[in-house]
């Protein structure tokens, strides 16, 4: 699939948009495409609207780079222009004034929509002795992992676990002292998943203290 300006779409790129769910009228109205993103211009008979085009997929652009809650990338977020009221003079249909008012109307549209955070996940081998096993699980826990397998390997454990990256931290430590020395662990793969909803507001705080960013209204 193409990124940044969309000017045509081939046959085969509109056809696996509609089998994800668009129709063929919004799949061929793609105006760009940033990352897991895009903006669709579904507005009809607005005039001068060729003029402001590039100005809102440069404003999408930038809310796709930072998005409203910490300044972070965004992913998955379809963005449909429906409808815009241009001023008559050119001279009010400039950059100083286009790109932020489309801009805003994005990062309030997206905030509106309840958006999620996503936070990286290590998915992690430990690898201890079967007695440490309970007080290991436990530990994992504590740190918002979640346990997907054990292997029984006589003496051994092998644990398979999902983690949030922001609690391994320390995490190499606190396994040599449950286990005396004897636990290690190491990468398996890495995705994103879902921040629970409840701890959402805290780790966006923590997100724009650390940015230097002012409290979300």
């Amino acid at each position: 699939m193409p990124t940044g300006k969309i000017k045509t779409f081939t046959q085969e790129n509109i056809e696996l948009l509609i089998k994800a769910g668009m129709t063929r009228e919004e799949a061929k109205s793609i105006s760009a495409i940033y990352g897991e993103n895009m903006i669709v211009d579904s507005t009809r008979g607005i005039i001068h609207i060729g003029e402001v085009i590039e100005m809102c997929i440069e404003s999408f652009n930038e809310v796709m780079k930072e998005g409203p809650q910490a300044r972070e990338e965004v992913r998955g977020v379809k963005i449909v222009l429906t409808d815009m009221v241009l001023h008559e003079d050119a001279i009010h249909r400039g950059p100083a004034q286009v790109i932020p008012a489309v801009r805003d109307a994005i990062k309030d549209a997206m905030l509106q929509a309840n958006p999620i955070i996503l936070e990286p996940i290590q998915i992690l081998r430990v690898d201890l002795p079967m007695a440490n096993l309970s007080n290991i699980s436990a530990l994992i826990q504590s740190k918002r992992g979640i346990i997907d397998n054990v292997k029984d390997d006589g003496d051994k454990a092998v644990i398979t676990a999902e983690m949030p990256v922001a609690s391994t931290f320390n995490f190499t430590n606190e396994l040599r002292s449950g286990t005396e020395g004897r636990g290690s662990w190491s990468l398996a793969g890495e995705t994103f998943k879902k921040l629970p909803r409840d701890i959402q507001p805290i780790i966006i705080k923590q997100i724009r203290d650390r940015k230097g960013l002012e409290p979300m209204q």
